[in-house]
């Protein structure tokens, strides 16, 4: 459960982080929830999913942690690059 957590935390950074490179300024408030909980959300599908994938084996509980949150936080960035490729090409999923 707390491998999860951290997973939803490192996509809320993202989300954060994309929110305020992109907004310059200017914050509505429902957005950046709306946001930062999706964020959250697919941060920590995609930590979970490496976890029980077994593609991360880290041994300490410690180093875990910080595993699965850079790793929600890289994959919720990558998922995100995907989006906006597809976004500017215009294709349907």
């Amino acid at each position: 459960m707390l491998l999860a957590i951290f997973g939803f935390l490192g996509g809320l950074l993202r989300g954060l982080m994309g929110f305020v490179n992109h907004e310059k300024g200017k914050v509505f408030l429902p957005r950046l929830i709306l946001v930062s909980i999706c964020e959250g959300i697919i941060g920590m599908m995609v930590s979970l999913a490496v976890l029980y994938s077994g593609l991360i084996t880290v041994q300490d509980f410690r180093a875990q942690l910080i595993v699965m949150a850079l790793t929600a936080y890289v994959g919720t960035d990558i998922i995100n690059s995907i989006y906006k490729v597809l976004l500017r090409k215009r294709i349907e999923l």
